[in-house]
């Protein structure tokens, strides 16, 4: 069952069912002033509508049939449950009350932090908007304030007896919301390897479902239901409604709230992994706290309380004391902390605080405070709320952001501001170098329009152009700051020598492995003398160690020049594949597509930006789908290397990517490729190895292709390479189809179909069949769950057996010609009875599409589509996974001359099939519309059981 992270489980109880009396009593509303909260705790302030609360129980009888989020509502309630994730952070919590006429209400504060968490047993206002998530009780963008410790009339939990059935039990129970319940005495049923549900029986045999999925001490509750399993206890939970799957279900939020008779606590201990810094706050979460119990068994526990003020405004070790209630039994324990030193403040040293319109971030130098003095700690701070994206003056506020040894975050902002430049000037320029100087640069200052009268230093991010020492005379300097410049003259005049390098006829291609070859480089000085310095200059940019450009830098003292040369594996052709030069335009390839540009051919693929392709990797259903995959179509005649730049979404797996490659196919040989999250690029030396055809394969991992190149040699060999398809159901077995005879009778006409065959002991394992018709179920809803039929193998095994779909299968148009001759229930129809279990059937008798890639019996075939679910299904939204029965056979059988029916799967809408053997299972799959798997139908072998 997928459920939402925080907020599993939906409201339970029957209307019939008497109120329990759980938290505010009923107080005269002329007892005080209402404009003010009362100092002590008088329910009659919450009642008053001019306060401007409304009850839990009002905010959900007016979501529930309004259908619309109530935005921006105020209520109240007493905290009965904090709810921490598996990675034991805040993020919701349970409040409960009642109204003025005692009906109980309450909900859940979904995505809160911890700030805005309070003590169980705390009152609470709390604004916000009410809203429903699949049914459930929630509410959102949470504005939360404590108005009292703790309520004289504290929620008492609802001792549960029966699970609400009639329709006025149902409606009533959704409006209580998130409401704390006990089931006494009941017997647990725990999914032992599920780990994250299982099952009270109630003294009246009703069932319900305890719920503890994504909570940091899932594992501990999961023990204790292990440990119970079969067994009575007693249980406390939160009882909610589940739309999805129309059920009641209690949400378990703490081991220790199941309890087996008699349980008493002997002991805890407490144990911590958490520094604690100076001035900091020792919290009960940052501990690990275990209870031993009478029993002898050992739980971590969630509700422990430090009983001690532990002072950090001193360093060294503090005792901390723990107590833990259980069956109203208090055990105490303590544990010994170090205060240590850790940064508790930082300051922003001198930040750059104007900005022109676009310009990029200036990091300034941050320092962090601690006991013993200041550090930088630049490096480890993180910068947000910069944005210098503007068309008008703008100011904001740059947050940096600190997290230290102890885990605290700690933060200090400063104002920016945005804004044209004004003006610029030079102070103390230079104005004057020889031939051959540096440019010596000098400080800037500078006045923005938002502030005319602050001089702003930015020498460090103005850019300068226009020096030139390599000749004498006067250059203007060109000093910019964004849009706005200065110039100012300086004066080169001559002293110094060279001026240009010139490299002759250097060699520019070279194989990988290769050495470097200095060419001759010739110097020429002012007075236009030459001479050759090759041994004197120093080259620079040559690595022959992978092939690709290299630009080698060629220097002499105060001159230099470049050229460029190619490194190349070997001097034949190649075809170098991205995603500009492979030109996939005007295709749009997403999850399950294919498509070809007539040379190379991409399944499973996905745009990524300006990469070649992005491969999505194998998933498990029914049959395994075939990983993405990038091949060509057409012969690459003798191809020797292939050069690869990749990454994948993982750095591990099972089942890495692969390139295959073959002679007449993609399946002689292969290279497995590396688990890599950035990009790397790999060669691979194919030239002992005859070969035409090359695939790249996802493996388990998605594998973004950034760059592909082919090297092949165009030699005339004597090896073959047209393109060869194997055989699919080559070795394969299969049985003969179960099929009824007689008269199909409602719930009476059934029929054994073998589903598993150990073939080292010829045992055969049968499941039974009973035909229904959708009249059937409707007259006689009992037998529902029996009529619905979901797993492909059921729904081959039922059409082949009694000639027509399951009860559950409806149309969008009528089908009349089953062999029950009755015509299909519409999609309404099967909504309406099966709801999340309705599928949709059609019927064809076309001859074109994947009907080509399939030997149907006769000149013109009839076959029936029927949906499967692929995790996500409605009738609505059929997903990609079909059973195609082809009711009139196949021609090319070796049992009942074509005539019997032969059923086929496909989890890729028709890029595959694989045929049903009858056994429980899909043999190997074959190209249906699309060329993917390689290879084609072929008549398995038929045997006899």
């Amino acid at each position: 069952m997928k459920k939402k992270l925080l907020l599993a489980i939906t409201s339970l109880i029957s209307a019939a069912l008497a109120i329990g009396t759980i938290t505010f009593s009923n107080v005269s509303l002329s007892s005080f002033a209402i404009d003010e909260k009362p100092a002590q705790l008088d329910c009659s302030y919450y009642f008053n509508p001019d306060n401007g609360y409304r009850s839990l129980y009002d905010l959900n009888s007016s979501r529930l049939s309004g259908g619309s989020n109530i935005a921006n509502v105020k209520t109240w309630g007493t905290v009965t449950c904090t709810y921490y994730n598996s990675k034991s952070t805040v993020v919701s919590q349970f409040i409960q009350s009642t109204d003025l006429d005692g009906n109980v209400g309450a909900t859940c504060l979904y995505n809160i932090n911890s700030s805005q968490a309070f003590p169980v047993g705390s009152v609470v206002s709390v604004t916000g908007t009410m809203t429903l998530y699949n049914g459930m009780s929630e509410m959102t963008g949470c504005s939360i304030t404590k108005d009292y410790d703790s309520n004289p009339s504290p929620v008492t939990s609802y001792e549960l007896t029966k699970v609400p059935s009639t329709t006025s039990e149902i409606d009533e129970t959704k409006r209580w919301g998130t409401r704390e319940v006990t089931l006494t005495d009941v017997s647990i049923t725990s999914l032992l390897t599920y780990n994250k549900e299982a099952t009270a029986t109630l003294a009246n045999n009703d069932t319900i479902t305890l719920f503890f999925n994504s909570i940091s001490n899932q594992t501990a509750i999961n023990d204790k239901m292990d440990s119970l399993n079969g067994k009575k206890a007693s249980v406390k939970g939160y009882l909610q409604y589940y739309q999805p799957d129309s059920k009641f279900e209690v949400l378990i939020r703490d081991p220790d709230n199941i309890t087996a008779p008699n349980l008493e606590v002997e002991s805890i201990t407490a144990t911590t992994t958490a520094s604690f810094g100076y001035k900091g706050t020792v919290k009960v979460s940052d501990f690990t706290i275990t209870a031993s119990y009478s029993d002898g068994t050992d739980s971590v526990v969630n509700n422990a309380q430090i009983v001690n003020n532990v002072d950090t405004s001193t360093l060294g070790y503090k005792t901390v004391q723990f107590s833990y209630t259980f069956n109203d039994k208090t055990v105490y324990t303590t544990y010994e902390i170090e205060v240590v030193d850790t940064i508790y403040k930082i300051r922003v040293d001198n930040p750059v605080q104007y900005y022109y319109f676009y310009e990029t971030f200036i990091t300034p130098t941050v320092y962090g405070e601690s006991y013993y003095g200041e550090t930088d700690i630049t490096d480890e701070v993180v910068f947000s709320g910069f944005d210098s994206c503007w068309y008008s003056s703008y100011n904001g506020y740059i947050h940096a952001d600190y997290t230290n040894s102890v885990g605290k975050t700690i933060t200090d902002s400063y104002e920016f501001y945005v804004s044209n430049v004004n003006s610029l000037y030079c102070n103390n320029a230079k104005m004057e170098f020889n031939l051959y100087d540096d440019f010596d640069y000098p400080t800037v200052y500078a006045t923005f329009e938002l502030n005319t009268s602050v001089e702003v230093d930015v020498s460090s991010r103005v850019s300068f152009s226009g020096f030139d020492s390599s000749t004498t005379g006067e250059k203007t300097i060109t000093v910019t700051l964004g849009d706005y410049s200065i110039n100012y003259n300086v004066d080169v005049i001559k002293n110094a020598i060279p001026l240009y390098l010139t490299v002759n006829n250097p060699k520019t291609s070279y194989c990988v492995g290769d050495s470097f070859e200095k060419p001759v480089v010739e110097v020429t000085y002012d007075d236009y003398t030459t001479d050759i310095v090759t041994n004197s200059a120093t080259f620079t940019g040559f690595d022959s160690s992978v092939f690709g450009g290299n630009t080698i830098t060629v220097s002499y003292k105060n001159v230099s020049t470049t050229y460029d040369i190619m490194v190349e594996p070997y001097l034949y052709g190649c075809e170098t594949l991205g995603y500009s030069s492979i030109s996939w335009s005007g295709h749009t390839y997403s999850t399950g597509n294919y498509f070809a540009n007539g040379d190379y051919e991409i399944y499973r693929g996905v745009k990524s930006n300006n990469n070649l392709v992005k491969l999505l990797p194998k998933e498990a259903g029914y049959t395994e789908t075939l990983g993405g995959s990038f091949y060509n179509t057409h012969a690459l005649r003798d191809i020797d290397y292939i050069y690869i730049k990749y990454s994948t979404n993982r750095s591990y797996g099972s089942n890495s990517p692969k390139i295959y490659y073959g002679e007449n196919n993609y399946y002689d040989g292969y290279e497995s490729l590396s688990y890599s999250t950035s990009f790397i690029s790999e060669y691979i030396d194919l030239t002992d190895v005859e070969l035409n055809y090359f695939l790249v394969d996802s493996g388990d991992s998605q594998l973004t292709i950034n760059e592909m190149t082919i090297y092949f040699s165009y030699e005339t060999t004597t090896h073959g390479y047209g393109f060869d398809y194997g055989d699919a159901n080559d070795n394969q077995y299969r049985i003969a189809p179960t099929v009824y005879s007689g008269a199909l009778i409602d719930g009476v006409s059934s029929v054994s179909v073998p589903v598993a065959f150990d073939v080292n002991t010829s045992t055969v394992t049968y499941k039974t069949y009973k035909y229904y018709s959708y009249e059937y179920v409707y007259n006689h809803p009992e037998v529902k769950s029996d009529a619905t039929m979901t797993d492909p193998v059921d729904v081959a095994n039922y059409f082949q057996a009694f000639g027509c779909a399951p009860a559950n299968y409806g149309s969008k148009s009528t089908i009349s010609s089953f062999r029950d001759g009755k015509t299909t229930p519409t999609k309404d129809e099967v909504d309406s009875l099966f709801g999340s279990n309705a599928r949709l059937v059609s019927k064809y008798t076309r001859t074109d599409g994947y009907a080509t890639s399939v030997p149907y019996h006769g000149t013109t075939p009839v076959y029936y589509e029927l949906d499967i679910s692929d995790g996500s299904y409605s009738t609505s939204n059929r997903g990609s996974s079909r059973v195609v029965a082809w009711a009139t056979g196949f021609a090319e059988l070796d049992y009942g001359n074509g005539s019997q029916c032969v059923c086929t799967y496909t989890d890729d809408h028709y890029a595959t099939f694989a045929e049903y053997n009858n056994l429980g299972g899909f043999m190997p799959r074959f190209n249906a519309e699309r060329m993917i798997a390689g290879t084609k139908w072929s008549l398995p072998i038929t045997i006899s059981l």
